[in-house]
């Protein structure tokens, strides 16, 4: 059958060039990801349809050859996207794990964890931002002996409730990340469980195990604080804004929880929002390295492993694990 113009269009070859906006770091990185295509540059992370894609029946020819969009204005400089998306890239490999890991789900479920932590780190920016300005207002202002405006930020419990409830989003995704290796893990995420699961699959003295252990009142943290600003009826979590003490000091807002384990001190929330995205960060990472040193594909015919990298021989500086093999007594990471 003779092709139609527009077949003859779709099929051929072409080139293209990706429309950054002001990015001129390049394009560093390539994803599949959820059947589409990925490109990261240094700054900027921007997803590329076809015109299959669009039109699937042929049936526009004026469809343009691609179309792209950026997708966060964040790329391969990132700490947040080394550290999530480039690290599962180099960790969820087909090859290296059983075939039983759905790793186009498990790079999905990364791409929305980065997401959130995106969110995170600019509600955690913003709300430091905010507080400084009311800081300096204060100051600018003259003494008065009998009147004083006290700083203030009025949606300070929306910004603590968001802000934990996209952290919470951020554990829900990795528990399904974790289903993913340990189907027998059944249920709604309980990293209680999953403790539970490792102490008696490879031992208290494990490194997986006591890796938990640590992460555990984290995570526990980060659900309890969600579930008590979600719930009105529960308390044990206290937001404060501004507030003048006794002896005329004007302290910061601040978020103090008795709820359920959780026990924290009041703590100022400039310091602990980015402390959570941080750890976060550190608890996705290493989770995700633990998971795929667990789960070797035992078909492989060399003697892979998982393991930390050294900053010498990293890709890229916020990637830190890495497959790969030992040589000469020393770990060479592949890919």
């Amino acid at each position: 059958m003779e092709k139609r113009p527009i077949d003859k269009k779709r099929d051929s070859a072409g080139t293209f060039t990706l429309q950054t906006n002001g990015d001129d770091t390049g394009i560093s990185e390539m994803f599949t990801l959820n059947d589409g295509l990925l490109l990261a540059t240094g700054k900027g992370l921007y997803e590329v349809q076809t015109a299959d894609q669009v039109d699937p029946k042929r049936s526009n020819p004026n469809i343009p050859h691609n179309l792209q969009r950026r997708v966060l204005s964040l790329g391969t400089e990132s700490e947040l996207v080394g550290r999530t998306l480039l690290t599962a890239k180099g960790l969820f490999v087909e090859s290296y794990l059983p075939p039983a890991v759905d790793v186009k789900k498990a790079m999905s479920l990364t791409f929305e964890v980065l997401k959130d932590l995106v969110a995170m780190e600019t509600g955690a920016d913003d709300f430091e931002s905010t507080e400084q300005k009311e800081i300096e207002k204060m100051k600018s202002h003259s003494p008065n002996p009998t009147s004083f405006a006290l700083p203030a930020i009025p949606d300070v419990e929306v910004r603590c409730k968001t802000f934990f409830q996209k952290a919470d989003h951020v554990e829900q995704a990795l528990w399904d990340i974790i289903r993913l290796f340990f189907p027998v893990l059944h249920g709604k995420c309980h990293f209680d469980n999953l403790l539970e699961f490792v102490e008696k699959e490879y031992g208290s003295a494990d490194a997986f195990t006591k890796f938990i252990q640590e992460a555990l009142p984290f995570l526990k943290m980060v659900r309890n604080i969600r579930d008590c600003l979600d719930h009105r009826n529960a308390k044990g979590v206290t937001i404060t804004n501004f507030v003048m003490q006794p002896d005329g000091a004007v302290t910061r807002p601040a978020i103090l929880v008795t709820f359920r384990d959780t026990k924290l001190s009041k703590t100022e929330l400039g310091n602990l929002l980015p402390a959570v995205v941080k750890s976060m960060l550190n608890v996705f990472d290493t989770m995700i390295a633990f998971l795929c040193a667990k789960n070797p594909n035992v078909s492989s015919k060399l003697p892979i492993e998982v393991d930390f990298v050294p900053e010498g021989k990293r890709r890229n500086k916020f990637v830190q694990y890495s497959f790969g093999i030992v040589f000469n007594g020393e770990f060479q990471p592949l890919g």
